[in-house]
């Protein structure tokens, strides 16, 4: 596959950001939210979360971008969702490690 190793990203797990719709749904919340994690992984740190989870190395070839409007570098910085008692619970590892186990 197509791959970038540099480019980093907030990832977040989706059970986390179900959490924090609930949470601030629950406390009648306005505004514009977002809702990460505050901490950056390049894709290569991912690769090999994901080479380590799965016991396996990925098949991939490196490439500049995927698409030109893709951004190099995405991290939250608005924790506004904190001050509603909503904070991520899950690290990249272990959303990982959950999603290997559930898919074997």
């Amino acid at each position: 596959m197509p791959f970038v190793p540099d480019a980093t990203h907030d990832y977040i797990d989706v059970e986390d950001v179900v959490d924090g719709m609930l949470t601030l749904s629950r406390r009648h919340a306005k505004g514009i939210f977002e809702l990460g994690t505050g901490k950056s992984y390049s894709n290569q740190e991912v690769r090999e979360i994901v080479e380590e989870a799965t016991g396996k190395k990925a098949n991939v070839y490196l490439v500049k971008n995927m698409r030109s409007y893709d951004s190099e570098d995405w991290v939250s910085k608005n924790f506004s969702a904190r001050a509603y008692g909503w904070e991520p619970k899950k690290t990249l590892k272990q959303s990982i490690k959950e999603m290997v186990e559930a898919y074997e």
